[in-house]
């Protein structure tokens, strides 16, 4: 791929979101298995792009995972109280 082509590429996914993530790329950002970010596709848990044959995440909708799934450290003196 020439170089033109590669950066009209990259400019086109971050306009849609991010760079595309191959399945290891997505294992690493999520700090799990490859299995695991199969097994969080195929439960529609996580978004994909199917381009050919080749599964992709976009990197800022991996972010949004991240950020749905945190939660707030619980503060000590608030342990054991009803809220």
């Amino acid at each position: 791929m020439n170089s033109q082509k590669a950066a009209s590429e990259l400019i086109r996914s971050e306009r849609d979101g991010g760079p595309l993530l191959d399945v290891d790329g997505a294992a690493d950002l999520l700090g799990t298995s490859v299995r695991h970010v199969r097994r969080l596709r195929a439960e529609s848990r996580i978004p994909w792009v199917k381009i050919g044959n080749k599964l992709r995440f976009r990197r800022s909708e991996l972010d949004a995972y991240i950020e749905a799934n945190s939660h707030p450290a619980v503060d000590d003196r608030d342990w054991g109280t009803e809220r």
